[in-house]
């Protein structure tokens, strides 16, 4: 006697959340970045991150989610990581040159720029390269320049990413804050 056993045959469709942004790469002779695009509007975005421990593309979501505002008022949105394969040190002039060459090189014009902490000394220095590309500049979580107390607490984060220590950088982080902040010299 054989026995069969018969399953009822369920298909699932399983609705994949429409992605409203593509994750993209530059590559060239001079660098290789990752960036997200989202929106289509007439006006360009450019959002320049703050310090990362890991990839922006790793964060898409929650970075298009918290940012729709811009492309639902008119904005093409753009949001670069720093290069690829980037050597250290790795300063800020050098970062601003890069994210320079691939906005000349993907042919953006009507920029408008958004740099946050780390991003918006970034910003400060393309500013000071491509006036005429830039209509208006955003900052946020500013810093003019660093004194010795401040710069150790960024030194002691670059170990910690470097080693992939997130749970080191994390707490280091909140913990530091304070610290951090009061080695910052304000302009009066």
């Amino acid at each position: 006697m054989t026995l069969k056993m018969v399953f009822p045959l369920i298909l699932f469709k399983i609705k994949e959340k429409k992605k409203d942004y593509s994750a993209e790469k530059f590559v060239s002779d001079k660098c290789r970045m990752d960036f997200l695009k989202f929106g289509s509007g007439d006006r360009n975005l450019i959002i320049i991150p703050g310090l990362n421990v890991k990839s922006i593309l790793t964060m898409a979501d929650v970075i298009v989610q918290g940012n729709s505002i811009f492309s639902k008022n008119g904005f093409s949105v753009y949001v670069f990581d720093r290069r690829e394969d980037a050597s250290y040190p790795y300063s800020i002039e050098q970062m601003d040159s890069d994210t320079l060459y691939v906005l000349i090189e993907l042919a953006l014009e009507n920029l408008y720029l958004y740099g946050h902490s780390q991003g918006e000394m970034i910003a400060q220095s393309m500013v000071l390269q491509e006036q005429e590309r830039i209509n208006k500049v955003i900052f946020s979580s500013t810093v003019s320049h660093l004194n010795g107390n401040a710069k150790a607490v960024l030194t002691k984060w670059i170990d910690f990413a470097q080693h992939n220590d997130v749970h080191g950088l994390s707490s280091n982080r909140h913990a530091k804050t304070t610290q951090f902040t009061a080695g910052i010299k304000r302009a009066d």
